[in-house]
C-alpha cells in the first residue's frame, strides 16, 4: 500500500510482509517466497518460513524428511535465491554488522556470513 494508502502490489497473496532491500516476503499457500515491487515472484514460493532480507542475506527455513522423521532447518539465500548458507540450523536471526545467531544441537553461535563459526568475547 502507497502512503495515499492505493494498492502498490495487487492482494492476490496470502501473506505479504513489508518490503527491505527491495524484497518483500510474500506467501502464497503452505510456502513462502519473495517478490519485488510490483509483485512478481523473483524467487519462488519454495520455502516453509521466509525472514526479510538483512545485509543482502535472508534466513529460509525448509522441511527436510528422512523416513517418517520431519525436520525443519534454516540457512540462508542471496538475493537471487542461491544458498549460499546450508539450512542446518534450528533457529537462525538475521544478520546484522556482518554476523546471525543461531541455534543447532549444540546450543547458540554467531556466524558470518559464510556459515563459519565466529567467537565472539
Amino acid at each position: 500500500i502507497s502512503r495515499e494508502g492505493e494498492f502498490v502490489v495487487p492482494p492476490r497473496f496470502d501473506y505479504a510482509d513489508s518490503f527491505a532491500e527491495g524484497f518483500a516476503v510474500a506467501q502464497k499457500g503452505e510456502q513462502c517466497g519473495y517478490i519485488n515491487s510490483k509483485g512478481d515472484w523473483v524467487i519462488k514460493p519454495t520455502f516453509v518460513s521466509c525472514q526479510s532480507f538483512s545485509e543482502g542475506l535472508a534466513g529460509v527455513r525448509i522441511r527436510r524428511q528422512t523416513g517418517n522423521r520431519i525436520n525443519y532447518y534454516w540457512g540462508y539465500i542471496d538475493q537471487v535465491g542461491q544458498v549460499i548458507v546450508e539450512p542446518v540450523f534450528r533457529t537462525a536471526s538475521p544478520f546484522a554488522d556482518g554476523l546471525a545467531m543461531v541455534f543447532k544441537d549444540k546450543g547458540g553461535v554467531y556466524i558470518n556470513r559464510f556459515g563459519n563459526e565466529i567467537s565472539v568475547r
